[in-house]
């Protein structure tokens, strides 16, 4: 197996993904809350209040790609091989289910640079672009924060997978028990494999 940049990166994972997965509800809510509460911005909040609000966002999506990306390590980290072997031969495999911490800290990412960007040009580009760059930042700061939300329910769905396989595993073993204490033959391991 490869490790190269194409097959594991951004926009490896998000042309893997289906449009349905990428936007979701997440997307749908980022998209009205973003947009809601940019246009009421613009209309409320002097430019030099809106640069305020693109550094907070800064200063939030930055410390939020740290939250994930640990999250993400500690995820990968904390995998048993056997839980590892059972996503491989799941139709969708590892990576699906590794994909969605990828996309969202490329989003992040991507937050944190439009942050920036907005924050050093915002006074100096014409007033329509710096408006749609403000809106657009709140949508995506949005959509990376609800995401968050997910990567937590996508984690709790294998963390309860985990839980499942371990008291199909326990009660195997107790099969197994009984099995050989009466002299009958093992009935062949693990249910799921």
């Amino acid at each position: 197996m490869t490790f190269g940049r194409g097959e594991f990166g951004f926009w490896r994972n998000v042309a893997r993904t289906s449009v349905g997965q990428l936007v979701g509800l997440e997307g749908l809510l980022a998209v009205i809350l973003g947009c809601t509460g940019g246009i009421l911005l613009i209309h409320t909040a002097s430019l030099e209040a809106r640069v305020g609000t693109a550094g907070d966002i800064l200063t939030l999506g930055s410390a939020l790609v740290g939250v994930v990306f640990a999250g993400f390590a500690l995820v990968i980290a904390l995998l048993s091989d056997r839980y590892l072997l059972l996503l491989e031969k799941s139709p969708s495999g590892t990576k699906a289910f590794l994909a969605p911490f990828m996309i969202n800290i490329g989003v992040q990412v991507f937050v944190v640079i439009l942050s920036v960007a907005y924050r050093a040009a915002a006074k100096s580009v014409p007033p329509p672009v710096e408006k749609v760059a403000f809106v657009a930042l709140c949508v995506l700061f949005i959509y990376a924060a609800l995401n968050i939300v997910a990567l937590a329910r996508s984690v709790l769905a294998h963390g309860a997978t985990r839980a499942e396989q371990a008291t199909i595993d326990e009660l195997q073993r107790i099969v197994d028990a009984r099995r050989r204490a009466e002299g009958m033959p093992e009935s062949g391991g693990r249910s799921i494999r």
